[in-house]
């Protein structure tokens, strides 16, 4: 009798204490369950009816767990119990996730300031080895936009300075190479235009220092925009600039119209030659580069304007992709296979030796998948071959992190690779839009793609009107057809 009574009533005290437990593993499921289910809207990309299945399923895990706990039916509870467990371990591990995300979105997507870089160059053969050596100098300034600001800044760097503003700014880089004494500060853009066309001019150039300046993001009105109901074009600009941030003019390398029917699912890719022969927005006179259109003031709207110009359609968004980022999004996914068709070896941009052999090149690291996209002189055709290894490359990354296993093994790490290395002007509400349209529907998209062509020439252009440099005349029959398939898609 005695031995019952023990064991009933040790037998009552497991109860309580399994009732407590219960109690507490519940409320700490709705505090999570009610975080989870919040944080998946604040995603702003989880349609609604999944965010009201997975509410639902919550909602009968827990009133069922409530119920079986009141009622005490251990068994049951019990089951429950390591279930409720299995489900807080996967919110715990999908919140932060989820986190990153939002945190991504905001950090990238809403952008109102750009960054104007200026290079402060001299000679390698001169006696100047840092920003101090140049005191009291007297200095040759290209200054076309940011006006007090950049003098200002120039005087707290360069005390007892002379400046002398210059209207043949390629006239006068290229007297820096073998003057001694000069001092030259430009935007950035021009000390890559120089390089990309005098290959003496890198290693006859060195660049003491950088100026900064924070510049409003001059955003075109596109809020009227629906982009998950109205078709809209996208232009797509690859830079290619030496600096780890994203100046507000560069070179342009890939330029890339993506025309976007939302209704159809119908997707439509122009490429446009880097070395195009047009006409640069707000220019009269000789023609030019397209690729020198992002060069000038007004930077990516510049290149905007110069290929409506050229296609005849309005493009309200871009984005600006830093081929920088090459080498954290390939470190991050671990490398890329890539393709080449012959043997060479290049310097990469931290001057480690990248060799390629013919066929493919396995797990290619981002230094060197960076030096194979901007390889032009070892090939033949050689900004045409650059435009394809750039596209080759991109590809390559692309269907790496469409792995889901690499999606999501290296999750956080391409977020972070991410992280500004690209620039745009379509707001977090739009971005969130598309992907929950995508999400609810998990349509097929039709994609396309169009290569308008043209023919080699040496001409003047309008950067350069005292140097012949490599162009591509346009074939205005493709670049005709191109303007009818983009209507057709747009509809």
């Amino acid at each position: 009798m005695k031995k019952t009574k023990k064991i009933n009533k040790t037998s009552k005290k497991m109860g309580k204490k399994l009732l407590f437990f219960n109690f507490v593993l519940f409320s700490i499921l709705l505090l999570a369950s009610i975080f989870f289910v919040y944080t998946m809207y604040n995603t702003r990309i989880v349609p609604d009816k999944y965010l009201i299945l997975v509410s639902a399923v919550l909602l009968v895990f827990l009133v069922t767990h409530f119920v079986l706990t009141i009622k005490r039916k251990k068994v049951f509870s019990i089951i429950l119990d390591l279930l409720l467990v299995l489900i807080v371990a996967v919110e715990c591990l999908s919140i932060p996730k989820m986190g990153e995300f939002i945190d991504f979105i905001k950090y990238n997507f809403n952008a109102q300031y750009d960054v104007s870089v200026y290079n402060i160059m001299v000679s390698t053969k001169s006696e100047y080895n840092s920003i101090e050596d140049l005191k009291g100098k007297d200095i040759i300034l290209f200054n076309e936009t940011e006006g007090d600001e950049l003098i200002n800044q120039i005087n707290n760097r360069i005390p007892d300075n002379k400046i002398t503003n210059t209207e043949d700014i390629m006239g006068d880089l290229t007297k820096l190479k073998k003057d001694k004494t000069m001092i030259v500060i430009c935007d950035s853009s021009y000390y890559e235009t120089q390089v990309e066309n005098d290959l003496e001019f890198e290693n006859s150039v060195k660049v003491l220092d950088t100026i900064e300046i924070k510049v409003k993001i001059d955003k075109k009105d596109s809020k009227n925009i629906n982009v998950t109901k109205n078709s809209f074009v996208v232009y797509i600009s690859g830079i290619d600039t030496r600096s780890n941030s994203m100046p507000t003019r560069s070179l342009s390398d890939v330029n890339i119209l993506m025309a976007v029917n939302p209704d159809t699912k119908k997707i439509l890719l122009v490429h446009t030659p880097r070395d195009y022969y047009v006409q640069l927005h707000g220019t009269t006179g000789l023609k030019d580069k397209l690729t020198h259109a992002g060069t000038k003031k007004g930077g990516i709207n510049s290149s905007i304007a110069t290929i409506e110009d050229l296609y005849d359609s309005e493009i309200p968004f871009y984005i600006r992709v830093n081929f920088q980022s090459v080498i954290k999004v390939v470190d991050a996914i671990g490398g890329i296979n890539i393709y080449n068709d012959q043997n060479y070896t290049v310097k990469s941009y931290v001057d480690d030796t990248c060799s390629y052999k013919p066929g493919w090149n396995n797990n290619v690291k981002g230094k060197c998948a960076l030096a194979f996209a901007r390889e032009r002189h070892a090939y033949k055709t050689g900004d045409k071959h650059r435009g394809e290894n750039q596209e080759q490359v991109i590809t390559r990354i692309i269907e790496k992190v469409s792995s889901s296993t690499v999606l999501l093994n290296k999750y956080s790490d391409i977020l972070k690779s991410l992280n500004n290395s690209f620039e745009t002007n379509m707001d977090a509400d739009k971005i969130t839009s598309l992907v929950k349209m995508q999400v609810n529907d998990m349509a097929k998209w039709n994609i396309d793609s169009y290569n308008v062509t043209g023919t080699g020439a040496m001409e003047y252009t309008y950067s350069y009107p005292h140097q012949k440099l490599y162009v591509m005349k346009p074939n205005m029959e493709t670049v005709e057809t191109a303007k009818q398939k983009i209507k057709e898609v747009l509809g």
